[in-house]
């Protein structure tokens, strides 16, 4: 799914999209690897364990929003391009995709047999039918839904957890289960309002698209937002914890803590429209190469070809030993483009097998 610039001067990629995309994945890479290889809390590497790694780290866990970061993409990207109006296998496909990784494929690297826990896949899966249905519908029922979304995201609905006590899989999907229990990733709400939100968003943005490669007097209202959110996101999302109490810290963040975080991936976004950001992150030859990964043009596979490679290399008991501390390093740095190397052998043989 691609999002292109249809400027006859400029026929490229919003490659700045593209960026913001790895930049979120690196820090997906590294949860996702520490995660599978010790789920636990409090692991904190100090720079006397691995000064790389300890980089690495303390990135990662200021992009600790990464996750509802590329759901945010994805979904204006969806709307931006309208490509739900034209659904096709693909889509459906995508579907199953996701909603078989997370029922089957997963559960059974965890050794959790055919009960998975409420996941990022059920939560795709779950969106996909809310942003098709919601398709059918006029724009105006759209931008209200997405209206609707930005509320939410303002209201902590989980201090109202005890209305769903005593209904623990009901408990579990709609706000998820914090405390002893640790069953908190992606609950329904507040969070399904992100995708709705952005997808509603993005068709905006299609809309209005040629006002917005050229930078308005409105968009200046970012630069007293962005300086509000830095003292708080940058001392909440100094330590967040990685494993089992990751996704309770994450999903049941503030809102005031979202926003500051999530109001500089809007900006960003918004740059990317500008025309003339584009044509200068297209002269970069290093950016323009994002835009060609995999990563970019097929990112649903990369990502499920991402979390099997990191379940296998994990398995690895060296990885928890702090004398090997430099091969975690190593397998951090390398998620990506390993992963990358892996989705083109798996579409040259897809290609090879095809003819």
């Amino acid at each position: 799914m691609s999002l292109t610039n249809p400027n006859p001067s400029n026929k490229s990629r919003y490659i700045g999209i593209d960026v913001v995309r790895l930049l979120a994945m690196i820090a997906i890479g590294t949860f996702h690897f520490l995660e599978a290889a010790f789920y636990q809390d409090e692991i904190y590497y100090t720079k006397a364990d691995s000064l790389v790694l300890y980089w690495l780290t303390s990135y990662s866990r200021y992009m600790s929003y990464s996750g509802f970061t590329i759901v945010a993409l994805a979904a204006f990207v969806m709307g931006f391009s309208d490509s739900l109006k034209r659904a096709t296998r693909k889509t459906y496909a995508l579907f199953f995709l996701f909603f078989f990784g997370g029922l089957v494929v997963f559960p059974l690297f965890w050794g959790m047999g055919l009960r998975a826990e409420w996941d990022i896949y059920h939560f795709v899966f779950l969106t996909l039918i809310v942003l098709l249905l919601l398709r059918r519908f006029s724009e105006k029922v759209l931008y209200i839904a997405g209206l609707i979304g930005f509320v939410c995201l303002w209201i902590p609905f989980w201090d109202w957890e005890s209305v769903l006590q005593g209904y623990p899989i009901l408990h579990e999907i709609i706000l998820g289960i914090c405390g002893q229990t640790k069953m908190g990733s992606w609950p329904i709400l507040p969070w399904l309002g992100l995708p709705v939100m952005s997808y509603a968003l993005g068709f905006w943005c299609k809309k209005n698209e040629a006002k917005l490669n050229r930078w308005q007097k409105s968009d200046w209202l970012f630069v007293p937002a962005l300086v509000a959110s830095l003292p708080n996101a940058v001392v909440h999302f100094r330590f967040p914890d990685i494993g089992a109490n990751f996704y309770c810290f994450v999903n049941r963040t503030g809102p005031i803590s979202f926003w500051s975080t999530f109001v500089w991936i809007y900006f960003l976004i918004r740059l990317s429209l500008l025309d003339r950001v584009n044509k200068i992150l297209y002269q970069i030859p290093l950016v323009k190469h994002i835009s060609k990964m995999q990563l970019s043009q097929n990112f649903a596979l990369f990502y499920i070809v991402q979390i099997i490679y990191i379940e296998i290399v994990a398995l690895n008991p060296v990885f928890k030993d702090k004398s090997y501390t430099w091969l975690g390093a190593i397998a951090c740095y390398t998620v990506v483009p390993v992963t990358e190397v892996l989705m083109w052998l798996i579409k040259k043989t897809y290609h090879h097998f095809k003819k």
